[in-house]
């Protein structure tokens, strides 16, 4: 089987690239145990888990908070073709750098790796993030100057990828998401929900949208700060309805306000997935 590594700034993109997998390519939840993971993978994860600090914990109203060795394992898919098994990473923040590197040189040791049983002689990486102001060239060529050192030896053309789309080389490939508004070179994935999920709660959002306007002066999400901000708090309230105190997080996966046939219908969704499913 052919582990493709997502690595995601945080739980929103994850439950947005799973839900559309599962949306528009038929993937299903992995859901194993982490034991009978095929080879080197159940002890690669298994051995990061049973590594987290448990002196460092913290506790809180919400329960405990244990560190984790990031990126973490949040989430498995499997696409229907017998091969490729997606597992997506939570990096924590677009700044996860060092981390990300750590992660990636294992990664690369593993795929040099002689022994068949220990090895992993194929896999692809996926890069996730929001082009932010930064903008998509300005995001991509900071993935290639961060990771081309550790990754050239299994993919010697790692420089050449491309925004939005897979780059093979040989048993290796590698490929991004840049997440930006439609027709423009900088966002969040935020403007990639918003229309998409206003199709089917047109009424809904625009009186979540009044109510966060009329609330926010004096407030985190006043008009100086991100828009994307502003965006996740309509989509939040527009969310209730149905999954009435959950997080936009939830609301992602679950809400019937993303419905298949909208997703189909977008260029923006149908190239994410088409880089999670060829890669």
């Amino acid at each position: 089987m052919r582990p493709i590594f997502v690595f995601c700034e945080g739980s929103q993109d994850i439950a947005f690239l799973c839900r559309l997998i599962q949306e528009t390519s038929a993937a299903t939840p992995y859901t194993i145990p982490l034991k009978e993971y095929p080879k080197p993978l159940n002890y690669f994860f298994g051995l990061r888990f049973s590594e987290r600090i448990i002196e460092h914990a913290k506790f809180r109203p919400s329960g405990p908070m244990v560190p984790d060795n990031l990126p973490v394992l949040q989430a498995a898919y499997k696409l229907p073709d017998p091969d490729r098994l997606l597992l997506f990473l939570n990096c924590y923040g677009a700044d996860r750098t060092e981390e990300v590197s750590k992660f990636l040189t294992l990664l690369v040791g593993l795929g040099k790796s002689p022994e068949t049983t220990k090895g992993l002689p194929a896999f692809g990486l996926v890069f996730v993030n929001d082009a932010d102001e930064l903008g998509i060239n300005q995001r991509l060529a900071n993935l290639k100057t961060t990771y081309t050192p550790i990754l050239h030896t299994i993919l010697p053309r790692f420089s050449l990828m491309s925004a939005n789309d897979v780059l093979n080389d040989g048993p290796f490939s590698a490929g991004c998401c840049i997440f930006a508004e439609p027709g423009k070179n900088t966002g969040t994935l935020e403007n990639i929900l918003a229309p998409l999920m206003r199709v089917r709660q047109q009424s809904r959002q625009d009186v979540a949208q009044q109510f966060v306007l009329d609330h926010i002066p004096g407030t985190k999400i006043e008009v100086t700060t991100p828009a994307s901000r502003r965006i996740k708090a309509v989509l939040t309230v527009a969310g209730q309805h149905n999954h009435y105190g959950d997080s936009l997080v939830v609301i992602v996966r679950d809400s019937d306000a993303l419905h298949r046939e909208d997703m189909a219908k977008s260029l923006h969704c149908c190239t994410y997935a088409k880089v999670l499913t060829r890669i």
